[in-house]
């Protein structure tokens, strides 16, 4: 009976060791989820970039057709 008893204790502190790797893991899932949503708002914010640099473009053509006529 106290070898069984020693055995179940060894797992339940296997478990619990277990448990806390898995609080871990979760932890850096949590903190790689939270940088892949950084590297999502800068890939937002670089598409923004693009597509106002084509529109300064055409101001500036505009602006220099003006002018010369």
């Amino acid at each position: 009976m106290t070898s069984s008893s020693r055995h179940m204790t060894r797992s339940s502190r296997h478990m619990t060791s277990s448990s806390r790797h898995m609080t871990r893991s979760s932890r850096h899932m949590t903190s790689s989820s939270r940088h892949m949503t950084r590297s999502s708002r800068h890939m937002t914010s670089s598409s923004r970039h693009m597509t106002r640099s084509p529109q300064l473009k055409v101001n500036a053509f505009c602006r220099t057709t003006e002018t010369t006529v």
